[in-house]
């Protein structure tokens, strides 16, 4: 018998994208977290922007910072000004470990 809190593995189609918040910052352009793990292991995350939740996840595509892990799942919230305001430049538009989120961004994600 399997915990409630494991998951059996199911077939899921490759990079599924879920966006956890419906809220949207009314702006042309915005700032998103997108955060990457499969059924294995986090793979990391990203702060890039983009007009809407899946505008984000192409331009992390077009940065080559989107993991080719097979089967990665990507979790997405729009950030606000407030938010972006807090994170440093130098770790914007590029790939983010779990340490660094943890360590620069004091795990607000996590």
């Amino acid at each position: 018998m399997t915990p409630g809190y494991i998951r059996k593995a199911q077939p899921r189609t490759p990079r599924r994208a879920v966006c956890q918040s419906g809220d949207v910052p009314d702006r042309s352009v915005s700032w998103y977290f997108l955060s990457f793990a499969n059924t294995h292991r986090n793979l990391g995350g990203a702060v890039v922007e983009g007009r809407d939740y899946h505008a984000a996840i192409r331009r992390a595509h077009d940065l080559g910072i989107y993991p080719k892990a097979r089967n990665c799942e990507v979790l997405g919230t729009p950030l606000y000004d407030d938010d972006i305001k807090q994170i440093p430049e130098t770790i914007r538009n590029r790939h983010l470990t779990a340490n660094e989120i943890i360590g620069q961004l004091h795990g607000w994600w996590f």
